[in-house]
């Protein structure tokens, strides 16, 4: 009679920075059976300044340590440490518990912080003053500590393999192809996009995110001039993240642009709609003729896949964004959507031939059943339910 194993033991360990992943891997471990605990290192940021002095003394002395302490209490009864998205940093602290434990380590990367800052020589897309501002807001961008996790781990979740190819380019580090997982980024299920092509006789583009130099905000906003000198009849929403630090900043700068080159005739800058909320996702499907995708002149930008773009054809939104070899990955590009180069003059004449409906024909609905079915939460939580059945087989 065969000895029926233990699922392995997991302790989950970062900050909770990609809330969507996150709550539906935590959901697919335990409805799995797995014995699952969680060592959530932004629950010690936050100090409780408004306590008295001891308390905030307390805080002040142990919040660095007091994860650490956790993690290694934790891991003593796990079989693997999960190192959640975006959590790169934590890779150091990790590795220094599972040499003691001999816990396996899988490393869910999702995003790298130093690409998207990086300075891609020849690129006019990249302000260096931006780059500057986004360092006063501790963002580390030194690639160290993603170079050591993805040689170090175990096993590496990713959300595309285009990307890790250009990440090990750029670390210059080999990835074995053994333990690497391929999970694409999702986002939920929404009604379909209702709107008939410029139903109120104007041409709404919309595009949503934050300022990152891949995006190509700047080359947008010479697009729309050049629509506007041609007397297109068209409006723009900019759905743009706004908080303190940097994106305040880059805010203000492209609010100030906007204003200064005469566009605010035909854009406005907006940031009282959003994903979070399901205002933005309604308002887009009722009001956008075309979503824009990403126009950086950067290497990150053509290695990757942006969420927009996933979030506008789930929809069924017609979208363009600039070609890259990314797309190559999960899309026919000759078919399933529209690209251009990224350069103000290219969109523009893409944009153009898009309102007088000369675009190469795309059957939106068709990409938008083959988005939600590659693009989905199923299909991550496969990936995961792969990886730790080759956990299982390792140990």
């Amino acid at each position: 009679m065969g000895v029926i194993r233990k699922k392995p033991s997991i302790v989950l360990f970062g900050g909770l920075w990609a809330p969507n992943r996150c709550e539906h891997l935590t959901e697919f471990l335990i409805a799995s059976g797995y014995y699952v605990s969680g060592v959530f290192t932004d629950f010690y940021v936050t100090r409780k300044h408004h306590r008295n002095l001891i308390a905030r003394v307390i805080n002040k002395l142990t919040f660095q340590l007091l994860p650490f302490v956790e993690l290694f209490f934790k891991a003593s009864f796990a079989d693997v440490i999960y190192i959640l998205p975006s959590n790169v940093s934590l890779i150091n602290q990790a590795l220094m518990v599972s040499r003691i434990f001999k816990n396996k380590i899988i490393l869910e990367l999702y995003d790298s912080m130093y690409t998207h800052y990086m300075e891609n020589k020849g690129s006019t897309s990249i302000d260096k003053q931006a780059i500057q501002k986004v360092k006063e807001d501790n963002v580390n961008l030194n690639p160290k500590n993603e170079k050591l996790a993805i040689k170090e781990s175990d096993y590496i979740v990713h959300i595309a393999g285009y990307e890790l190819e250009f990440l090990s380019k750029v670390l210059e580090i080999n990835i074995p192809k053994d333990k690497v997982f391929i999970a694409p980024i999702f986002c939920p299920i929404r009604p379909r996009y209702s709107r008939s092509f410029m139903a109120d006789r104007v041409f709404r583009i919309c595009w949503w995110g934050s300022f990152l130099p891949l995006h190509g905000l700047d080359y947008i906003l010479d697009a729309l001039q050049i629509l506007k000198r041609q007397g297109i009849n068209f409006e723009c929403d900019l759905f743009g993240a706004y908080s303190a630090g940097s994106r305040a900043y880059f805010f203000e700068k492209y609010k100030q642009k906007i204003a200064q080159e005469g566009l605010d005739s035909h854009v406005r800058l907006r940031r009282d709609l959003t994903f979070s909320d399901g205002k933005l996702p309604d308002y887009l499907r009722q009001n956008c003729d075309l979503a824009l995708g990403v126009f950086g002149e950067t290497l990150k930008a053509k290695s990757s896949v942006p969420n927009k773009l996933v979030e506008a054809l789930s929809m069924g939104i017609p979208t363009l964004t600039r070609c890259s070899p990314a797309l190559e990955e999960f899309f026919d590009v000759d078919a399933d959507l529209w690209t251009c180069q990224p350069s103000p003059e290219s969109i523009a004449e893409a944009l153009v031939q898009i309102f007088h409906q000369k675009a190469r024909a795309v059957d939106w609905a068709r990409t938008q059943e083959k988005v939600l079915k590659q693009f989905s939460v199923d299909n991550y939580k496969n990936v995961v339910g792969r990886v730790l059945e080759q956990v299982r087989r390792d140990f």
